[in-house]
């Protein structure tokens, strides 16, 4: 397999902590004030847990973009 396969491959399997985060909250364009607070309100929650996940930190960073 050459590299670029592998890496490819390595990007579908999505690990499952990160799916349900995504799942609870979807990422996506906000446009009403409870959106807003709604993902304030999961950032802030997730800043304050000392020990996070990579796939915690994936999807804050993520949250943070939108």
């Amino acid at each position: 397999m050459s590299p670029q396969h592998l890496l490819y491959k390595s990007s579908l399997s999505t690990p499952k902590i990160y799916l349900e985060l995504i799942t609870s909250f979807p990422p996506r364009q906000i446009k009403l004030e409870e959106e807003l607070a709604t993902s304030k309100n999961i950032i802030d929650s997730l800043l304050d847990q000392e020990l996070k996940s990579p796939d915690q930190r994936d999807y804050l960073h993520l949250l943070g973009l939108v």
